[in-house]
């Protein structure tokens, strides 16, 4: 499913603001990741275990609140 199923009209601002953000999670990603294994000496079990958490609760969110009709047109 992609924006123009779920609201045409807006398909180019819903995908800016989606990319945006995406962009800025990325940019203090990195950071983030720098500080766990500053702290954890070097354990990329955490940081692995992070980014699983953070994509199911992405894909519950998602499979929760987007349904199958067209929300603007």
């Amino acid at each position: 499913m992609s924006q123009l199923d779920i609201a045409p009209k807006y398909a180019g601002v819903i995908w800016g603001l989606g990319n945006t953000f995406g962009v800025i999670a990325g940019y203090f990603g990195v950071a983030l990741v720098g500080l766990i294994l500053d702290i954890t000496a070097k354990n990329w079990n955490i940081v692995w275990n992070l980014v699983a958490l953070s994509s199911l609760t992405g894909t519950v969110l998602f499979v929760l609140w987007v349904g199958d009709k067209v929300v603007i047109s």
